[in-house]
């Protein structure tokens, strides 16, 4: 991947001379329309690495087109008195306690409890997954079976009311045994980020039914309001730390697609004012992370937040990732603090009761560019992976876009 390096001044000269974008319906707020336009003309005389990309693409999104939809009616949570339509998940930390089995769960932070019910957890992750994925192929193969494909999964998962979500996410991340109230499950989803953009790049396909807009921007405004007005929305907001940066994503990126742009303007300035301001120090560190037990990972977890965030930012002209706090700290202070760990997370200084794999993370290659570090560029292309379609599907189509020669 020797040509990551040499291009990165003329991406950066791109992306600081690109008009800037107000809501409009063919937004994409983490792809740009003009890389996946130039990623589908250079489908038509690939190198063999990119046929590589090319080919687990299209298998994918075939085999896509084979299952049937997700939707959380289809599995039944453990609590019989919740709404068949609600989504359901179990808190990752929580176990029994041996003592009481009818006892609210123990905390156990860092140690995940394989028995918890997942069930709704997993389908929404692989819906977000796959829409984005098949829109993107319907895109750049010009194959409107994808986008079908695509529409069926949002229609059964938001819009047809034997099968729709309730916007609500009252009941994801509970605590067996307890009736305690908490905003953390709205961190499950977040991954609706990817699947809005999935629909964007449908629109700017022509593929777009819509009706299902109606519907699904319908949808999206009754959750955002939801998240604004709940004790469990406001709850998720003042937590400071991770949640609440993947909170303000989900914002963003809901309120750009519903058209509400005073709560984009708002969750902009909850970004500078509240958590820049809050979660890091003068030296980078990020005392809220680096508390848990799991403080490299959740460090990391919460600058791949930033990274949307930022991301989404720079199209209404802001930029997150120099912007110092009133301690001097930054997001670049605290790329540069955690950056030596990442080939050598052993050396981490912090509490990490698991052993951290290096993969794709969205900070490497969006801060990379954004920040004018090559070196970030340079170990993110160094551990690229057709494999990366499994878990992430938006980098999958950052590493076509970097072997294609567009970032």
């Amino acid at each position: 991947m020797g040509c990551c390096r040499s291009i990165v001044l003329v991406l950066l000269f791109i992306l600081s001379n690109e008009t800037l974008v107000s809501a409009d319906e063919h937004r994409l707020n983490f792809l740009r329309a003009y890389e996946i336009e130039t990623l589908s003309s250079s489908l038509d005389n690939p190198t063999s690495e990119l046929r590589a990309y090319i080919n687990v693409l299209r298998q994918t999104a075939d085999s896509l087109t084979q299952i049937r939809p997700w939707s959380v009616t289809y599995h039944r949570c453990p609590n019989p008195d919740i709404d068949p339509h609600d989504y359901y998940s179990e808190s990752t930390y929580w176990w029994p306690d041996p003592t009481d089995p009818t006892a609210p769960y123990i905390r156990k932070d860092g140690i995940h409890n394989p028995d918890r019910f997942l069930k709704h957890k997993d389908d929404l992750n692989i819906l977000c997954k796959s829409v984005l994925l098949l829109s993107v192929a319907a895109y750049l193969f010009e194959e409107p079976k994808y986008a079908e494909k695509a529409e069926e999964f949002v229609r059964v998962w938001f819009i047809d009311p034997k099968t729709r979500m309730n916007p609500n996410a009252k009941y994801a991340q509970v605590i067996p045994n307890s009736d305690r109230k908490r905003g953390v499950g709205i961190l499950d989803t977040r991954r609706f980020v990817y699947l809005l953009e999935g629909v964007q790049v449908l629109k700017k396909a022509g593929y777009w039914d819509e009706k299902l807009e109606y519907g699904l921007q319908h949808w999206f405004s009754e959750y955002l309001d939801w998240m604004l007005e709940s004790y469990y929305g406001i709850d998720e907001r003042e937590r400071g730390n991770n949640h609440s940066t993947w909170y303000a994503v989900q914002l963003a990126a809901y309120a750009h697609y519903t058209g509400r742009l005073d709560i984009v303007e708002d969750t902009w300035q909850y970004a500078r004012k509240i958590l820049l301001e809050e979660q890091i120090e003068s030296d980078g560190k990020m005392p809220r992370e680096m508390q848990r037990t799991r403080s490299l990972s959740y460090m990391i977890f919460n600058l791949d937040a930033w990274t949307l965030l930022s991301r989404m930012a720079e199209l209404d002209g802001i930029g997150f990732w120099t912007l110092e706090n009133d301690r001097g700290g930054s997001l670049a202070k605290s790329v540069a603090f955690v950056f030596p760990y990442l080939e050598n997370p052993k050396k981490w200084h912090s509490k990490q009761i698991i052993s951290y794999q290096l993969r794709e993370r969205l900070f490497l290659i969006f801060g990379g560019l954004a920040l004018q570090n090559p070196q970030m560029i340079d170990l993110y292309c160094s551990i690229m992976s057709t494999d990366i379609i499994v878990n992430e599907v938006l980098l999958f189509f950052t590493n076509m876009m970097l072997v294609a020669g567009i970032l």
